[in-house]
């Protein structure tokens, strides 16, 4: 596979968390999810570089030491709000690294620990095909809509499918024509059920626990 100048996987991992406190740093098999983040994008072999943007402290994320590739951006407490959001974190990522317009940015949050090399690897091929934003996303199921008469309907005639949030690839320059991360006319890359859970809650992180131990 061919790299971009620039190719960089940002793994977003900030301390606070309401739902489940300090769910970035829950461990499966010893390793925390940054930790397993990470090591998805290398094993991956499509990045020329590895951020972690954070406001944990290194050895919190990296309890066995932190490998020489990575590179770690200490966010600023604006940007570690509630109410902070992504496209704040990226237009602070692409300032503060300098980065250009046809550099890649490949967003890979922690909480999708289901998410392998291979998903990355071929992610990132279907946006080489296109060169168009990529976007996974997964499977609905018993799709209902209600109708005026206030009865509820099966409408799962077709394929229905929604964000999973595990990867998200997009050029710089889509961000910047935006002002935030393209959200339209993407390409999506097709993610089992099975493969999308997102950790926001404890029996999330159980049910991916017994998943990767036991896969």
């Amino acid at each position: 596979m061919t790299l971009c100048l620039d190719n960089i996987a940002v793994i977003p991992a900030r301390k606070g968390s309401k739902r489940l406190p300090g769910k970035n740093l829950l461990k499966i098999k010893n390793e925390t999810l940054i930790e397993i983040a990470v090591k998805n994008a290398e094993e991956s072999g499509v990045f020329n570089r590895i951020c972690v943007t954070s406001d944990i402290e290194t050895t919190e994320m990296f309890p066995s030491g932190i490998k020489n590739n990575v590179e770690i951006l200490k966010r600023d407490k604006l940007l570690c709000l509630d109410e902070s959001t992504t496209d704040e974190l990226i237009a602070d990522v692409i300032f503060r690294l300098k980065l250009k317009d046809d550099n890649v940015i490949t967003i890979l949050q922690p909480t999708s620990a289901l998410r392998k090399a291979i998903h990355i690897k071929e992610a990132f091929g279907v946006f080489n095909k296109t060169d168009t934003s990529v976007i996974s996303v997964t499977g609905i199921n018993n799709l209902l809509v209600e109708n005026e008469s206030g009865y509820v309907n099966d409408i799962n005639k077709g394929k229905y499918y929604f964000q999973n949030g595990a990867i998200y690839i997009f050029k710089v320059s889509q961000f910047n024509n935006l002002g935030k991360i393209p959200n339209c006319d993407l390409k999506p890359y097709y993610m089992d059920n099975s493969e999308s859970i997102d950790i926001d809650y404890q029996w999330q992180y159980l049910t991916t626990k017994i998943l990767i131990e036991n896969g």
